[in-house]
């Protein structure tokens, strides 16, 4: 991966090229009653009161022969694990896993570009397009903690089947301000 910084200083950013998740068999991989989704962990153990970007192209094989798919980014912390999906069936999904749910209607697309963003205690997460126009955001609050983890997964459940989600160009950017010249004292 490569880390940059951006010249205004109001980011850094972790940025990468390609993750897959590739299933070729018919198991299932719950997330909602047991943890048995594959996860890819981004950002470990973080402070929870900064601040994140994530954003990420996500692409469904149209080939596939599952009807129960989700692929998104979580969001983890000691009390609660978040799920910020898009759903096969053409939603974006909030999950807080094992408790509520809630979505919003997207374009049922085999590629979508998710951006979510984790200010405090709230997370806003946007859906667009593949010409990058906007189709529909959904929000949700977080309880506050210690720290918190970041990273990219895929569940099923029902039947198994073949199914490959590819996130493409992603980045995750720690936001922070630089201070004011008037919060800085003079001696």
């Amino acid at each position: 991966y490569e880390m940059t910084s951006s010249l205004v200083g109001s980011e850094m950013c972790i940025r990468d090229s390609h993750v897959i998740f590739d299933f070729n068999n018919n198991n299932v991989y719950d997330w909602w009653f047991v943890d048995d989704s594959p996860k890819i962990i981004l950002v470990s153990n973080s402070d929870f009161n900064k601040s994140y970007r994530i954003i990420t192209n996500i692409t469904i094989n149209d080939n596939c022969s599952i009807q129960n798919f989700q692929a998104g980014v979580f969001i983890r912390t000691e009390k609660q694990i978040l799920f910020c999906a898009y759903d096969i069936k053409g939603l974006l999904v909030f999950d807080e896993i094992g408790r509520y749910n809630k979505s919003v209607r997207t374009s049922k697309s085999c590629s979508l570009k998710m951006c979510i963003k984790k200010e405090k205690n709230l997370i806003v997460a946007e859906i667009y397009d593949k010409q990058d126009t906007f189709i529909n955001k959904i929000e949700w609050y977080i309880e506050e903690a210690d720290s918190l983890s970041i990273g990219f997964a895929c569940k099923t459940w029902g039947n198994g089947g073949k199914i490959r989600a590819d996130f493409d160009n992603y980045r995750i950017c720690l936001l922070y301000t630089s201070p004011s010249p008037r919060d800085s004292t003079s001696s």
